[in-house]
């Protein structure tokens, strides 16, 4: 008995631990956004430097350089002039000169914490020129069916892009089902046990458990209601975020580039700059 009520404590804490890690985009931008936004990683030390770094790779990924995982203590500010920044990136293959203007508005839309590096992380993001309008049809195409996808727990969240909300929400709801069915057996075998005894003391020893079973059941089965009823508001209710959508929600192919020291500060693509 011990060893399934433990067993149900459990389960639940090892898919909560399991769901919570190193955020997708660390280890590279999806593909799928950049038909939509032009994207930048960074990290360092601080957080306003992690921010900064995610705002420099945004903006050499606009101007068109390449640099590979570098981090903040592998740049070097050449000169500021006029808002444009002059930004020299040291990589194993040479020194690359990345040049340009951050342009406004960009968004830190995420950002992480490694406690086990001390390092902050951001995920920049700026929509292309004319990506309003895609963006928008993108989003009525992806969300088109989600009024009937909140019927099933996490569906809902996962269309949206929501991966850990929707995890949360299937592990608690198959955690309270399954401890709603497994208590429920257990009550109706103490009833089984307690009709076919003969001494007085074992019926009333099966009876109590017989109730207890039961009214754990119970508890359970309210519970998974409950969790049933956050899922179905949530799914019809919560708006998500359009990045979260186009590229957590299957309609991208997430990148995963070469690390180098098991990090990644600058994610950026095409040729470099003269």
């Amino acid at each position: 008995m011990r060893r399934i009520c433990l067993l149900l404590v459990v389960s639940p804490i090892i898919t909560f631990l399991g769901c919570a890690g190193t955020p997708r985009w660390t280890k590279g931008v999806p593909e799928g956004l950049s038909h939509y936004y032009f994207q930048g990683i960074g990290y360092a030390r601080t957080r306003k430097g992690a921010d900064q770094s995610a705002s420099i790779a945004l903006m050499a990924e606009k101007e068109g350089a390449e640099v590979e995982a570098v981090s903040e203590d592998k740049m070097r500010y050449v000169q500021t002039k006029e808002g444009e920044r002059y930004v020299e990136v040291f990589t194993d293959k040479g020194v690359v000169t990345v040049r340009g203007t951050v342009p406004p508005g960009v968004r830190i839309v995420e950002r992480w914490y490694n406690r086990s590096t001390g390092e902050h992380w951001s995920y920049a993001l700026l929509a292309k020129p004319d990506a309003e309008l895609r963006i928008r049809m993108a989003m009525r195409r992806r969300l088109r069916f989600v009024t009937f996808k909140s019927l099933f727990p996490g569906w809902a969240q996962f269309t949206k892009g929501q991966d850990g909300k929707g995890w949360r929400v299937l592990a608690l709801e198959g955690f309270s089902l399954a401890g709603a069915a497994v208590f429920n057996a257990l009550s109706i075998d103490a009833v089984t046990k307690r009709d076919r005894a003969t001494v007085q003391s074992d019926i009333d020893y099966y009876d109590a458990w017989a109730n207890r079973f039961y009214w754990t059941s119970v508890g359970f089965g309210i519970v998974a209601g409950g969790v049933y009823l956050y899922n179905l508001i949530d799914g019809l209710a919560s708006e998500p975020r359009p990045y979260q959508v186009l590229s957590y929600g299957g309609t991208g192919h997430p990148v995963y580039l070469s690390l180098q020291g098991g990090q990644i500060a600058l994610n950026l693509r095409f040729d470099a700059l003269p």
